[in-house]
C-alpha cells in the first residue's frame, strides 16, 4: 500500500491563532486524528502538530475551555522537533536498490 493513498493530501491545517474547538472541527471534517498548525497569514510554515491526544491530555484533563483556548497555548508550538537532511551514503543508495527501492 502506498502512504500517499493513506495519508491526507493536502494536509489538514489550522493557524497559531485558532481555537481549539476550531481545531478538532477541522479533524471532524477532514476526518483525521491531528491537524498541522502553520503560520499565520498564509505563510504556511508549519509550526506544530494538533493531535486527539492533546485535546484530551492538555484541553480537557486541565479544564481549558475549547473555545477560548488557542492551539498556540497548548503546547504544541514547543515541542516540535524538525530533522535537519542528511546525505545518503552510496551504501544506502545500494540497499534502496536492493529491496526494489527509488532512494530519494
Amino acid at each position: 500500500m502506498s502512504l500517499l493513498k493513506i495519508a491526507h493530501v493536502p494536509p489538514a491545517t489550522v493557524d497559531t491563532e485558532a481555537t481549539v474547538f476550531d481545531a478538532v472541527s477541522m479533524m471532524a471534517r477532514e476526518g483525521v486524528g491531528a491537524v498541522a498548525v502553520v503560520g499565520k497569514a498564509g505563510k504556511g510554515d508549519l509550526q506544530g502538530i494538533f493531535t486527539e491526544r492533546d485535546v484530551m491530555l492538555r484541553v480537557v484533563q486541565q479544564g481549558l475551555n475549547p473555545r477560548e483556548t488557542e492551539v498556540r497555548k497548548v503546547d504544541v508550538l514547543q515541542r516540535l522537533k524538525t530533522a535537519k537532511a542528511v546525505p545518503r551514503t552510496a551504501r544506502q543508495v545500494c540497499e534502496f536498490r536492493r529491496r526494489g527501492q527509488k532512494p530519494d
